[in-house]
């Protein structure tokens, strides 16, 4: 080709700003190569990017953080941290400067505790999840066989009995030294002796001496169960040798580490019942280990392992209905981790796939680096988004905001995306809208548009209208069609599955398995709250470290101690807040009757959270915090500790606070509930020939709401488009 002929780029339209779909535009631009060939174009409804992780600054009030709901990520999101991490050091910002690196930008938190009611009281479990080796993102960062989890899990659970001394609180004859297994299977079982009943048969390939060990180990367990005066082998022992089994190819064949497990659980069960309500650690301690054993028992009996769909092979089961099955107590189902789990992923009972969440609690508890949880040090906008937004678009990807999708149209033969409806809401001032602003050196996105750089801006904000609102009634300055070889060649559809539909009502009507996609992928409404407070956590009465909380009283489940986002609000030193408290939850749909109008929706539902966030501080807040009770008022909370500007009286001083139903279609949470993981499509499974699918609703490697997913989603999307990444750590 001569040199002065230019290929032609093909045009990509991504529609909607969230993480799946900046993911895919990241990948696809992430070389010059890819850059030559690609002109790629995101379309995004209002005036910022982030989808349900958006986040803003408010001008009015301090410039504070103003979030979708409470944003940490997890140590084991590792697709997550290597876009990040190629993010910041392509930004290259100056050392010294806010957030330079990503290590400044985000930090490790450890402290991770669940609130369950003792004795009518709420009281915080702490969770050992100890600082892990290395960085999230960084090295080999791939997700383990199930069977390599179990035996991880079995050995998490011996060391955890074996630390507890609980042994010896049970009964102090127990001796709980691991190292006297030889000697104690030699006196207890004659070598030689019948070794294989209920076992399904006889032996198996590997080390002869760890396998003659097992099998009189599985003999000397039966026994014991039948006789559980008998105190001899040391408790320990058995989940040691369970856990040493996993080296055999001793899985499947009579399921011999399932039935020594079983047995242990049963006998363990036994000889702990009695002592469980009368000792707190005890019945924490039995729960813990009811639940890891249980998940191997069931790993193990629904051969996991084998199954062609691997861990989606447990989803048509609810979690709880999946530990009833394999025996599970009723105590240990009906716990705070369990419960803390539901509310992990703003689940109802019912709503939880089994193989998905275990596989998720698999891949969190065992594979993260450095800390369980990773807290960004600024909003999630000015962390994530502002840093993709502005790597994107010096590399030439180009951004359309105000732009809302109303339709996809298809060809006459139903075979590919024809053309787009799109609402354009306003014109920029300029030849493109600048979306950002300076706070202290850091670029940020505000909570509401810059009114100044676009076109009659001073009208939209006299009139109140939100222009994210599924909801708002703002006159469109243009409709736009988007036309196939015009405008694109193909599409990278990101928006939330919940807008599906109303925006894809003919590519429902074209394809069934999208269809089945639809209507089986459910979402849910949520809601948040921030609220800053004069006195720090001292002050307020909690004694613990600075926490992540969950499974405490509804209607708000989780708290988390953000105070750290302080020094990058602008509060006056004089009565400003000295902590910031996130709260946030599921927030049951509406059975009520819907209100008349647009107008009507949004304030009844706004206003339903207002009423949830006054009734959790009222009725709840001083089980956590028992400094907040007002003694000259009967205990209640005291609501002078909110900082309001304004000075207000009593509840009114909620009014300077904020908070947040994500109510509309394009922010609802999606769901992971069973039987419907099967229905999910991967990027490339659209079922059109130019139509890529990118979002948390993609069927990946975790089939469920979260960031991981939604980055998962994108990288699919890109290697469907491009090839490339070639490998996509933990995916299906």
């Amino acid at each position: 080709m001569p040199e002065s002929v230019t290929a032609k780029k093909e045009k990509i339209a991504i529609l909607g700003g969230g993480m799946a779909a900046l993911t895919a535009a990241f990948e696809l631009s992430r070389t010059p190569e890819l850059r030559a060939r690609y002109d790629i174009t995101v379309y995004q409804t209002g005036w910022r990017l982030g989808g349900k992780g958006a986040s803003g600054r408010n001008a009015a009030h301090a410039h504070r953080i103003e979030e979708h709901g409470l944003h940490i990520l997890m140590g084991f999101y590792h697709n997550t941290f290597r876009v990040l991490r190629g993010c910041y050091e392509e930004l290259g910002r100056e050392p010294g400067s806010p957030l330079a690196t990503i290590e400044d930008a985000i930090k490790p938190h450890s402290f991770v505790a669940i609130a369950e009611q003792v004795d009518g009281r709420w009281e915080p479990w702490p969770l050992p999840f100890p600082p892990m080796p290395g960085k999230p993102g960084m090295g080999d960062v791939g997700t383990l066989a199930p069977l390599d989890y179990m035996k991880r899990l079995l050995a998490w659970a011996q060391g955890l009995f074996a630390r507890s001394g609980a042994a010896q609180q049970i009964a102090p004859s127990l001796r709980d030294d691991i190292t006297d297994v030889d000697r104690i299977l030699d006196e207890e079982v004659a070598p030689g002796a019948p070794l294989t009943r209920g076992l399904g048969g006889g032996g198996a390939p590997g080390d002869r001496g760890l396998v003659d060990r097992a099998l009189r180990l599985e003999a000397l367990v039966d026994d014991l169960y039948a006789d559980r005066s008998r105190h001899i082998v040391p408790v320990s022992a058995y989940l040691y040798l369970a856990q040493q089994l996993g080296e055999l190819d001793l899985w499947n064949p009579g399921k011999r580490l399932a039935w020594l497990v079983e047995r242990f659980r049963a006998w363990l069960g036994k000889l702990m019942s009695p002592h469980l309500e009368g000792s707190t650690p005890l019945r924490r301690l039995w729960i813990i280990l009811d639940l890891a054993l249980t998940t191997v028992i069931g790993v193990l009996k629904d051969d996991v392992a084998g199954a062609p769909d691997g861990w989606a092979s447990l989803d048509d089961l609810d979690l709880r209905d999946w530990l009833a099955r394999h025996g599970a107590s009723e105590i240990a189902r009906q716990s705070a981790p369990v419960r803390s789990i539901y509310n992990l992923v703003f689940s109802a009972p019912g709503q939880i796939a089994a193989g998905t969440l275990i596989h998720g609690v698999m891949r969190m508890t065992f594979g993260y680096r450095e800390a369980i949880f990773q807290k960004m040090q600024a909003g999630m906008g000015d962390v994530i988004f502002a840093p993709l937004y502005l790597v994107l678009s010096r590399r030439g990807v180009k951004f359309e905001f105000f732009h809302r999708v109303d339709e996809l149209i298809l060809s006459p033969e139903k075979k590919r995306i024809a053309a787009i409806k799109v609402g354009r809401q306003v014109f920029p001032k300029g030849p493109a809208y600048d979306p950002l602003y300076d706070v202290d050196g850091l670029p940020c996105w505000p909570s509401a548009p810059l009114y100044d750089r676009i076109e009659g801006g001073e009208a939209l904000r006299q009139s109140g209208q939100n222009l994210e609102s599924w909801w708002n009634t703002w006159p469109d300055a243009e409709a736009r069609r988007l036309e196939l070889g015009r405008d694109f060649d193909r599409v990278v559809l990101g928006i939330a599955i919940g807008a599906f539909p109303e925006i894809c009502r003919q590519l429902i009507e074209a394809h069934a398995p999208f269809a089945a996609m639809v209507a089986n992928v459910k979402t849910t409404e949520t809601q948040a709250a921030q609220l800053w407070m004069k006195s720090d956590l001292a002050g307020l009465g909690w004694t613990l470290e600075s926490p992540v909380l969950d499974g405490f009283a509804e209607p708000f489940d989780t708290w988390a101690d953000m105070s750290h986002l302080l020094p990058r609000e602008r509060w006056s030193a004089a009565g400003g807040p000295r902590h910031i408290a996130y709260l946030c939850s599921r927030l049951p749909d509406d059975t009520s009757p819907r209100p008349s109008g647009p107008g009507d929706i949004v304030a009844h539902r706004t206003s339903q959270v207002r009423e949830n966030t006054i009734t959790w501080l009222r009725d709840h807040a001083g089980a956590l915090w028992p400094g907040a009770a007002n003694a000259q008022r009967g205990g209640e909370f005291d609501w002078s500790l909110l900082v309001d500007p304004e000075e207000r009286e009593g509840e009114a001083r909620l009014d300077a606070q904020y908070w947040q139903a994500t109510f509309c279609p394009s922010e609802r949470y999606v769901l992971g509930v069973p039987g419907s993981t099967k229905h999910r499509l991967r990027a490339h499974e659209s079922g059109f020939e130019n139509l890529v699918l990118a979002g948390d609703w993609v069927r990946t490697g975790m089939n469920a709401g979260c960031v991981e997913a939604a980055v998962m989603a994108g990288l699919q999307a890109s290697r469907a488009i491009c090839g490339q990444p070639a490998v996509i750590p933990g995916d299906e």
